[in-house]
């Protein structure tokens, strides 16, 4: 943390955390309900976005989701493939996964 550091903390301020699928609902309109990429850098908050999602209403044909080590990168592939994705390919701390449904 960069208080750690030597850094001074000016102010603070809470934000709150919106589910994925209210988000999209949001802009349901805007899209017509259909998008083909999605991608997720949640600074640790990958599967709790993912997670987060309806994915009935809003499946992505593509989605990009950084997973920062081997247990992340575990849960996030058993949850994508239990909502029928299948991993196309990993490179580095990065995976992009395809839904099997719409391929």
């Amino acid at each position: 943390m960069i208080v750690d550091r030597g850094q001074t903390i000016i102010r603070e301020t809470s934000k709150p955390i919106l589910p994925r699928s209210l988000v999209l609902a949001s802009c349901f309109e805007s899209f017509k309900g259909k998008f083909n990429f999605l991608s997720i850098d949640a600074e640790g908050w990958y599967e709790v976005v993912l997670r987060s999602n309806d994915w009935v209403k809003f499946r992505p044909k593509l989605i990009l989701v950084e997973r920062n080590n081997d247990v992340v990168a575990s849960d996030i592939d058993a949850y994508l493939v239990s909502n029928n994705y299948t991993l196309l390919h990993a490179e580095a701390c990065n995976a992009l996964y395809e839904d099997k449904l719409k391929s």
